[in-house]
């Protein structure tokens, strides 16, 4: 946000947005060619993000339970056991 503040997180549904994404056309020439669309950035996964939150028993930030040096590998802890959780996922269902 412009003013350094923050926005309640939620969660949406991708198969109930999928359409509304793929309307949304993008022209952007530092893009790769092949995203046309927001649909195309979520499912090449063509974005950035940092994680800054988990869920805890007291709702806290990472920053806030332990010092500023030690949050990035943290962070980046928690990434990883996203991404194990998501390919297990995707492994269970095929």
């Amino acid at each position: 946000m412009p003013n350094g503040g923050t926005t309640p997180q939620y969660w949406v549904s991708m198969p109930a947005i999928r359409k509304i994404l793929f309307d949304e056309k993008l022209n952007d020439s530092k893009l790769p060619s092949d995203i046309k669309n927001l649909d195309d950035v979520f499912f090449k996964r063509n974005f950035a993000s940092y994680i800054f939150k988990e869920a805890n028993i007291n709702n806290r930030p990472i920053s806030d339970s332990i010092s500023d040096p030690d949050a990035a590998p943290l962070a980046r802890k928690i990434e990883l056991e996203m991404i194990e959780t998501e390919h297990d996922l995707w492994s269970y269902t095929q």
